[in-house]
């Protein structure tokens, strides 16, 4: 129980996929604006991510790895990550536009995340990995997206209130601030030993 918690810890805040290694990047220009469509798509983006490296844990091990298939590794998590999104768009297709998204636009959020991709690579590596594990390591890359999709897009709800030099508007003060919260996550370095 104990090294869930530790992989919990580490993988949400100490290795954080997007400010430790710039994985998912791409998806916070296109942030929502309101706070609680970005808590909403980054909770669905982390049961996405959780079951993603789960499925594709379990297609490696039991599938790719005895057939001697690894060259098909990447298209075939592709094909299952569109397959898992696609599902989460399916049952949440009633409770997506109370969030403020369009259900058409969920998919290509969810299926070309670089976040599900890059926790899905991240963790196919090690055979010695169990599914809970991969679960586990899932579920916290998806919960370290979450809480920075929430506080940029908490971050982007202040800065527009903000008195800006005009130079630095826009995509400029945002990048500024990304580094600066990636900075300050580098202060949880150390946090958990390996």
């Amino acid at each position: 129980m104990t090294e869930l918690a530790l992989i919990m810890v580490s993988a949400t805040l100490v290795n954080n996929l997007v400010l430790a290694h710039f994985v998912g990047l791409s998806s916070l220009p296109g942030a929502p604006r309101k706070l609680e469509t970005a808590l909403w798509l980054g909770l669905i983006s982390a049961a996405v991510t959780a079951l993603s490296v789960l499925g594709n844990h379990v297609l490696l091990q039991q599938v790719l790895s005895p057939l001697g298939l690894m060259h098909l590794r990447l298209p075939a998590f592709a094909l299952l990550i569109l397959a898992i999104a696609q599902i989460a768009v399916h049952l949440g297709r009633n409770h997506v536009p109370q969030i403020g998204l369009k259900p058409a636009a969920l998919l290509p959020l969810l299926a070309g995340n670089a976040i599900v991709l890059g926790s899905v690579l991240h963790n196919a590596a090690p055979p010695e990995t169990t599914a809970i594990i991969a679960l586990f390591q899932g579920l916290a890359a998806g919960l370290g997206f979450t809480l920075v999709l929430v506080l940029f897009t908490a971050l982007r709800e202040r800065l527009t209130r903000a008195d800006i030099p005009v130079p630095f508007r826009g995509a400029a003060i945002e990048i500024i601030s990304l580094g600066l919260m990636s900075l300050a996550f580098m202060g949880f370095n150390g946090l958990v030993k390996a």
